[in-house]
């Protein structure tokens, strides 16, 4: 086969992008053809972990991509399963050289990646994080568990200030005699468009006229001073390197901070498989978590009588997203105040996040429930009404989302217990915060002394 006519296939999995992308940057380095392929996995499709939400937006952003292939003459081709099968076939049809996808770090991508490489030419590039290699060692060769010290290494590898390379425009495979499945576009979601041109609008607008105040607009529970764009960096609609060469550009320490977080969740997982289901910590095996499946039914359907636990929960069911701040708010509750496993909550964000994303979920989860490596000091157990009062001191969060309360008099909303007129319709508090407070720190000192 000659240079003119080599060709390969871009297996695409969480990279729904033309732009700032390694495949088609290595593929078109030598002006090889590219045949966009989707393979429609069964095993993770159908997983209780990949909610309906994210399914639609998933399915929305590849829908998008398709629609740009095809100004370009090109288009996905879509097959449905196992993925070394398909791709083995999509070789012989093609007579591609290789196949080429963005690496992800899950023990599944790794087994997935292995089976494949038995039957095909198979290579993973860098592309998920910041980094190339997300975990970054000490000297003495030991990866980094702190991550304080982690985020000074990483900001120490400079590697946003990469010099430019030449842009070759990718040379897209005509696709009109290869058979596809019919691609189902996905429902979408009114506060989350699908699409490239759509994340980078949202991008433009966020650098336009949030970032500067993105310290501290980040905590307002509302979250509308973040980014809202981490349902595009999950599904890779938008580049890590690229978001990080903005963020540094903008002087936005905190925000390059926290997509150095979502590079630390990277790292923990290649290292620890068992993320979501194991405690970093073991001592933490012997944590005497309740069991009441009714007290996480109220968690979850944001009933336990706390408004901004209520608030933030309702409102990731309505929406199937809720800001950082939010997460930890509620996360706090259910693993300090209920006491209930963290491993149960983190399933149920797994099924309800359109961002949901097995490094950052686990981690955050893990650090909130002081099981991880690098996690929350054990004392600090966030008091709610006292969050609602700093984060939403208008109560216009929660009037939002807990109807019950809308109109409710301002001094009460945070604690309408306390009102003389408390409101009808809604439950008081399933624990007092004082004895919950010193119920958990009674079993977290007792872990410690184990």
């Amino acid at each position: 086969m000659s240079a003119d006519s080599a060709s390969v296939i871009w297996w695409i999995r969480r990279d729904f992008r033309l732009s700032s992308h390694p495949v088609l940057e290595e593929a078109s380095r030598k002006n090889r053809r590219i045949f966009p392929v989707f393979v429609v996995d069964p095993r993770l499709m159908n997983s209780n972990r990949f909610g309906a939400r994210r399914n639609a937006f998933l399915r929305a952003s590849l829908f998008a991509l398709q629609a740009d292939l095809g100004r370009r003459g090109s288009g996905v081709i879509v097959r449905s399963g196992e993925p070394r099968f398909v791709l083995r076939k999509l070789i012989e049809e093609t007579n591609a050289d290789e196949v080429l996808a963005l690496g992800d770090y899950s023990e599944y991508d790794r087994q997935r990646n292995v089976a494949v490489s038995t039957l095909v030419p198979f290579r993973a590039l860098p592309g998920q994080a910041v980094m190339a290699d997300p975990v970054l060692r000490r000297p003495d060769g030991v990866p980094y568990s702190v991550f304080t010290h982690y985020f000074r290494a990483w900001q120490k590898l400079k590697l946003f200030d990469r010099s430019p390379t030449e842009f070759v425009q990718p040379n897209f495979a005509n696709i009109d005699n290869i058979s596809t499945e019919v691609l189902e576009p996905g429902t979408g979601d009114r506060n989350f468009r699908a699409g490239e041109s759509s994340a980078n609008n949202l991008l433009r607008e966020f650098l336009r006229h949030r970032v500067s105040g993105y310290g501290t607009g980040r905590d307002l529970l509302d979250g509308s001073g973040t980014s809202r764009l981490s349902p595009y960096l999950r599904f890779g609609v938008l580049a890590p390197t690229m978001l990080a060469d903005d963020a540094e550009i903008a002087g936005a320490e905190e925000w390059l901070r926290q997509l150095a977080w979502r590079d630390f969740y990277f790292s923990l997982l290649q290292r620890h498989p068992r993320l979501a289901k194991d405690n970093l910590r073991p001592s933490f095996d012997e944590f005497p978590w309740r069991n009441s499946p009714s007290d996480f039914d109220e968690w979850a359907a944001g009933e336990t009588g706390y408004p901004v636990v209520d608030a933030g929960m309702r409102q990731l069911l309505a929406e199937g997203w809720i800001s950082n701040r939010m997460r930890m708010i509620v996360a706090s509750f259910l693993t300090k105040h209920l006491m209930l496993d963290w491993r149960m909550g983190e399933s149920y964000f797994m099924q309800q996040l359109i961002d949901g994303d097995l490094a950052s979920n686990a981690g955050g989860w893990q650090w909130v429930a002081g099981t991880g490596v690098d996690a929350s000091p054990f004392f600090r157990i966030f008091n709610p009404v006292l969050q609602g009062k700093r984060f939403d001191p208008s109560g216009n969060y929660i009037s939002r989302w807990v109807p019950e309360l809308c109109g409710y008099d301002a001094r009460w909303i945070h604690e309408p217990w306390k009102s003389p007129f408390p409101p009808q319709g809604y439950p008081p508090p399933m624990v007092d915060h004082d004895f919950a407070r010193l119920r958990a720190l009674d079993a977290y000192r007792e872990i410690g002394r184990r």
